[in-house]
Protein backbone atom coordinates (compact mmCIF):
# COMPACT_ATOMS: atom_id res chain seq x y z
CA UNK A 1 0.00 0.00 0.00
CA UNK A 2 1.34 3.61 -0.98
CA UNK A 3 1.70 6.09 1.34
CA UNK A 4 0.10 9.96 0.79
CA UNK A 5 3.67 10.94 0.10
CA UNK A 6 4.39 7.93 -1.81
CA UNK A 7 1.65 8.29 -3.95
CA UNK A 8 2.21 12.25 -4.37
CA UNK A 9 5.63 11.65 -5.44
CA UNK A 10 4.80 9.25 -7.88
CA UNK A 11 2.48 12.10 -9.35
CA UNK A 12 5.02 14.66 -9.51
CA UNK A 13 7.29 12.19 -11.45
CA UNK A 14 4.20 11.16 -13.77
CA UNK A 15 4.38 14.70 -14.67
CA UNK A 16 7.58 15.90 -15.19
CA UNK A 17 7.79 12.57 -17.35
CA UNK A 18 4.76 14.00 -19.51
CA UNK A 19 6.19 17.51 -19.69
CA UNK A 20 9.62 16.38 -20.78
CA UNK A 21 8.75 13.57 -22.61
CA UNK A 22 5.57 14.10 -24.61
CA UNK A 23 3.84 11.31 -26.00
CA UNK A 24 4.83 10.61 -29.83
CA UNK A 25 2.32 9.49 -32.75
CA UNK A 26 4.87 7.62 -33.94
CA UNK A 27 6.14 5.75 -31.04
CA UNK A 28 10.25 4.14 -30.72
CA UNK A 29 11.44 2.61 -33.50
CA UNK A 30 8.05 3.02 -35.42
CA UNK A 31 8.25 4.59 -39.00
CA UNK A 32 5.27 6.32 -39.97
CA UNK A 33 4.38 8.58 -43.39
CA UNK A 34 3.96 11.55 -41.40
CA UNK A 35 6.85 10.90 -39.25
CA UNK A 36 10.70 11.73 -40.93
CA UNK A 37 13.45 8.99 -40.38
CA UNK A 38 15.43 12.22 -38.82
CA UNK A 39 12.28 13.29 -36.82
CA UNK A 40 12.17 9.34 -35.38
CA UNK A 41 15.74 9.25 -34.20
CA UNK A 42 15.49 11.99 -32.39
CA UNK A 43 11.88 10.62 -30.82
CA UNK A 44 13.86 7.49 -30.12
CA UNK A 45 17.15 8.91 -28.75
CA UNK A 46 14.79 10.87 -26.34
CA UNK A 47 12.79 7.52 -25.93
CA UNK A 48 16.22 5.89 -24.36
CA UNK A 49 16.76 8.56 -22.42
CA UNK A 50 13.50 8.39 -20.24
CA UNK A 51 14.21 5.36 -18.09
CA UNK A 52 17.59 7.09 -16.72
CA UNK A 53 15.66 10.34 -16.37
CA UNK A 54 12.76 8.75 -14.54
CA UNK A 55 15.56 7.10 -12.32
CA UNK A 56 17.34 10.47 -11.32
CA UNK A 57 13.94 12.12 -9.98
CA UNK A 58 12.64 8.59 -8.37
CA UNK A 59 16.36 9.57 -6.56
CA UNK A 60 14.55 13.25 -5.61
CA UNK A 61 12.94 13.80 -2.11
CA UNK A 62 9.49 15.07 -2.40
CA UNK A 63 10.41 18.84 -1.64
CA UNK A 64 12.73 18.50 -4.59
CA UNK A 65 10.30 17.17 -7.09
CA UNK A 66 7.62 19.63 -6.16
CA UNK A 67 10.32 22.84 -6.57
CA UNK A 68 11.00 20.99 -10.31
CA UNK A 69 7.75 21.15 -11.07
CA UNK A 70 7.26 24.33 -9.81
CA UNK A 71 10.41 25.89 -12.06
CA UNK A 72 9.00 23.39 -14.77
CA UNK A 73 5.51 25.70 -14.82
CA UNK A 74 6.99 28.77 -14.69
CA UNK A 75 9.04 27.85 -17.73
CA UNK A 76 5.44 26.82 -19.18
CA UNK A 77 3.88 30.14 -18.59
CA UNK A 78 6.86 31.97 -19.92
CA UNK A 79 6.47 30.19 -22.85
CA UNK A 80 3.24 30.59 -23.34
CA UNK A 81 3.58 34.51 -22.65
CA UNK A 82 6.04 34.75 -25.21
CA UNK A 83 4.46 33.16 -27.60
CA UNK A 84 1.42 35.59 -27.24
CA UNK A 85 3.86 38.46 -27.42
CA UNK A 86 4.92 37.17 -30.78
CA UNK A 87 1.54 36.15 -31.86
CA UNK A 88 0.58 40.07 -31.21
CA UNK A 89 3.56 41.21 -32.96
CA UNK A 90 2.44 38.90 -36.00
CA UNK A 91 -0.90 40.60 -36.11
CA UNK A 92 0.55 44.28 -35.71
CA UNK A 93 3.22 43.53 -38.58
CA UNK A 94 -0.05 42.23 -40.74
CA UNK A 95 0.22 44.38 -44.14
CA UNK A 96 -3.98 44.86 -43.41
CA UNK A 97 -2.87 46.88 -40.09
CA UNK A 98 -0.25 49.17 -41.64
CA UNK A 99 -1.40 52.96 -41.00
CA UNK A 100 -2.38 53.56 -44.14
CA UNK A 101 -5.05 50.78 -44.07
CA UNK A 102 -7.56 52.74 -42.20
CA UNK A 103 -10.59 54.05 -44.58
CA UNK A 104 -11.39 57.40 -45.07
CA UNK A 105 -14.94 56.88 -43.96
CA UNK A 106 -16.50 59.68 -45.90
CA UNK A 107 -15.26 58.75 -49.36
CA UNK A 108 -16.55 55.39 -49.03
CA UNK A 109 -19.35 56.74 -47.36
CA UNK A 110 -20.54 59.04 -50.48
CA UNK A 111 -20.12 55.77 -53.10
CA UNK A 112 -23.78 54.35 -53.91
CA UNK A 113 -22.76 50.61 -54.26
CA UNK A 114 -19.93 48.79 -52.71
CA UNK A 115 -18.76 44.91 -53.94
CA UNK A 116 -19.32 41.95 -51.61
CA UNK A 117 -15.34 42.43 -50.81
CA UNK A 118 -15.64 46.20 -50.20
CA UNK A 119 -18.44 45.25 -47.40
CA UNK A 120 -16.13 42.92 -45.92
CA UNK A 121 -13.09 45.11 -45.66
CA UNK A 122 -14.92 48.41 -44.70
CA UNK A 123 -16.66 46.69 -41.78
CA UNK A 124 -13.75 45.81 -40.33
CA UNK A 125 -12.28 49.48 -40.36
CA UNK A 126 -9.88 48.53 -43.55
CA UNK A 127 -9.35 50.29 -46.76
CA UNK A 128 -10.52 47.62 -49.77
CA UNK A 129 -8.10 48.59 -51.58
CA UNK A 130 -5.21 47.60 -49.14
CA UNK A 131 -6.60 44.00 -48.69
CA UNK A 132 -4.23 41.98 -50.86
CA UNK A 133 -5.59 38.03 -50.02
CA UNK A 134 -2.64 36.67 -51.89
CA UNK A 135 -0.03 37.96 -49.74
CA UNK A 136 -1.79 36.29 -46.89
CA UNK A 137 -0.88 32.92 -45.64
CA UNK A 138 -2.91 29.85 -47.18
CA UNK A 139 -2.85 27.77 -43.76
CA UNK A 140 -5.86 28.49 -41.56
CA UNK A 141 -3.84 27.22 -38.47
CA UNK A 142 -1.83 30.19 -39.11
CA UNK A 143 -4.52 32.78 -40.07
CA UNK A 144 -3.76 36.03 -37.78
CA UNK A 145 -7.15 37.36 -36.29
CA UNK A 146 -7.76 39.80 -38.86
CA UNK A 147 -7.42 36.69 -41.21
CA UNK A 148 -9.91 35.04 -39.38
CA UNK A 149 -12.67 37.50 -39.02
CA UNK A 150 -11.85 38.42 -42.82
CA UNK A 151 -12.79 35.03 -43.59
CA UNK A 152 -16.26 34.56 -41.28
CA UNK A 153 -17.61 38.20 -42.88
CA UNK A 154 -16.82 36.95 -46.31
CA UNK A 155 -18.67 33.91 -45.65
CA UNK A 156 -22.01 35.95 -44.13
CA UNK A 157 -21.87 38.36 -46.99
CA UNK A 158 -21.34 35.66 -49.84
CA UNK A 159 -24.23 33.46 -48.01
CA UNK A 160 -26.71 36.89 -47.42
CA UNK A 161 -26.01 37.40 -51.36
CA UNK A 162 -27.16 34.02 -52.37
CA UNK A 163 -29.89 34.10 -50.26
CA UNK A 164 -31.21 37.49 -51.79
CA UNK A 165 -31.22 39.23 -48.30
CA UNK A 166 -27.97 41.04 -49.82
CA UNK A 167 -27.68 42.36 -53.65
CA UNK A 168 -24.76 41.81 -55.60
CA UNK A 169 -24.22 45.55 -55.30
CA UNK A 170 -24.93 46.70 -52.24
CA UNK A 171 -26.14 49.91 -51.04
CA UNK A 172 -24.24 51.09 -47.94
CA UNK A 173 -27.66 51.93 -46.10
CA UNK A 174 -29.10 48.36 -47.11
CA UNK A 175 -25.87 46.80 -45.68
CA UNK A 176 -25.90 48.86 -42.66
CA UNK A 177 -29.58 47.51 -41.62
CA UNK A 178 -28.39 43.92 -42.73
CA UNK A 179 -25.54 43.81 -40.18
CA UNK A 180 -27.63 45.42 -37.78
CA UNK A 181 -30.60 42.50 -38.27
CA UNK A 182 -27.75 39.85 -37.59
CA UNK A 183 -25.95 41.75 -34.94
CA UNK A 184 -22.84 42.70 -36.91
CA UNK A 185 -20.13 45.28 -35.48
CA UNK A 186 -19.88 48.50 -37.66
CA UNK A 187 -17.03 50.59 -37.05
CA UNK A 188 -18.94 53.59 -35.55
CA UNK A 189 -17.21 56.29 -38.10
CA UNK A 190 -18.61 54.04 -40.70
CA UNK A 191 -21.87 54.09 -39.28
CA UNK A 192 -21.95 57.94 -38.95
CA UNK A 193 -21.16 58.75 -42.72
CA UNK A 194 -23.22 56.73 -44.30
CA UNK A 195 -26.28 59.21 -45.00
CA UNK A 196 -29.37 58.56 -43.06
CA UNK A 197 -32.04 57.11 -45.64
CA UNK A 198 -35.90 56.21 -45.20
CA UNK A 199 -36.59 53.22 -44.54
CA UNK A 200 -37.38 50.23 -47.13
CA UNK A 201 -41.14 50.06 -47.87
CA UNK A 202 -42.67 47.15 -49.62
CA UNK A 203 -43.76 48.18 -53.36
CA UNK A 204 -47.53 47.98 -52.05
CA UNK A 205 -47.07 50.59 -49.98
CA UNK A 206 -44.78 52.84 -52.30
CA UNK A 207 -47.68 52.64 -55.05
CA UNK A 208 -49.53 54.72 -52.55
CA UNK A 209 -46.82 57.28 -51.34
CA UNK A 210 -46.58 58.90 -54.56
CA UNK A 211 -45.28 62.46 -54.85
CA UNK A 212 -48.66 64.87 -55.16
CA UNK A 213 -47.06 66.33 -58.84
CA UNK A 214 -47.01 62.85 -60.21
CA UNK A 215 -49.14 62.04 -62.89
CA UNK A 216 -50.83 58.68 -63.05
CA UNK A 217 -50.10 56.17 -66.29
CA UNK A 218 -52.95 56.74 -68.80
CA UNK A 219 -55.03 53.36 -69.12
CA UNK A 220 -53.46 52.72 -72.99
CA UNK A 221 -49.77 53.58 -71.82
CA UNK A 222 -50.43 50.91 -68.90
CA UNK A 223 -51.42 48.57 -71.17
CA UNK A 224 -48.59 49.34 -73.61
CA UNK A 225 -46.45 47.90 -70.88
CA UNK A 226 -47.95 45.08 -69.51
CA UNK A 227 -47.76 43.98 -72.88
CA UNK A 228 -44.44 44.31 -72.94
CA UNK A 229 -43.95 42.10 -69.30
CA UNK A 230 -45.70 39.95 -70.81
CA UNK A 231 -43.93 39.49 -74.38
CA UNK A 232 -40.60 39.45 -72.91
CA UNK A 233 -41.24 36.68 -70.18
CA UNK A 234 -42.87 34.58 -72.87
CA UNK A 235 -39.84 34.83 -74.71
CA UNK A 236 -36.76 35.53 -72.59
CA UNK A 237 -38.07 33.36 -69.33
CA UNK A 238 -40.34 30.43 -70.95
CA UNK A 239 -43.23 32.11 -69.05
CA UNK A 240 -46.34 29.73 -69.14
CA UNK A 241 -49.32 31.38 -68.56
CA UNK A 242 -51.12 28.07 -67.50
CA UNK A 243 -48.82 26.10 -65.33
CA UNK A 244 -49.72 25.95 -61.90
CA UNK A 245 -45.74 27.10 -61.15
CA UNK A 246 -43.24 29.11 -63.04
CA UNK A 247 -39.96 29.70 -62.54
CA UNK A 248 -40.15 32.88 -64.64
CA UNK A 249 -41.22 34.62 -61.64
CA UNK A 250 -37.75 33.62 -59.79
CA UNK A 251 -35.47 34.14 -62.88
CA UNK A 252 -36.66 37.66 -63.48
CA UNK A 253 -36.38 38.69 -59.82
CA UNK A 254 -32.75 37.56 -59.69
CA UNK A 255 -32.19 38.93 -62.84
CA UNK A 256 -33.41 42.62 -61.83
CA UNK A 257 -32.02 41.83 -58.19
CA UNK A 258 -28.31 41.86 -60.42
CA UNK A 259 -28.76 45.27 -62.14
CA UNK A 260 -29.35 47.13 -58.82
CA UNK A 261 -33.61 46.80 -58.72
CA UNK A 262 -35.37 45.57 -56.03
CA UNK A 263 -38.41 43.65 -56.89
CA UNK A 264 -40.67 41.14 -54.91
CA UNK A 265 -41.41 37.46 -56.66
CA UNK A 266 -44.80 38.51 -55.26
CA UNK A 267 -44.76 41.64 -57.18
CA UNK A 268 -43.50 40.11 -60.44
CA UNK A 269 -46.19 37.52 -60.03
CA UNK A 270 -48.85 40.57 -59.71
CA UNK A 271 -48.23 42.50 -62.55
CA UNK A 272 -47.67 38.87 -65.07
CA UNK A 273 -51.28 37.63 -64.09
CA UNK A 274 -52.34 41.60 -65.03
CA UNK A 275 -51.00 41.01 -68.33
CA UNK A 276 -51.78 37.82 -68.74
CA UNK A 277 -55.62 37.90 -67.65
CA UNK A 278 -55.87 41.16 -70.44
CA UNK A 279 -54.31 39.95 -73.14
CA UNK A 280 -52.84 36.43 -73.20
CA UNK A 281 -54.75 33.96 -75.43
CA UNK A 282 -54.77 30.71 -75.04
CA UNK A 283 -54.17 28.99 -78.27
CA UNK A 284 -56.60 26.27 -79.27
CA UNK A 285 -54.90 22.45 -79.04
Amino acid sequence: MKLPADSERSDLIKTLLIYYFPPSSGGAGVFTSTISQARQAEIDIKEAQKPKFEQTLSALSLQELSALVDQTLKHTKCIDALASVLERFKEQCHPANSPDAWPDHSEWAQLPIWSASEVVALSLNRNPDKIVKSEWRNSSRNRTWLEEQYTKRERLVSRAILSLILQKRIKPEAFLEWADSISLSVPRELRQAIPKSLPVQPEEKLATMAPPNRQELKTSERNSLLKLILGMALEQYDYNPIAQRSTATTQIQSDLAEHGITMSEDTVRKYLKEATDKFWERQPD
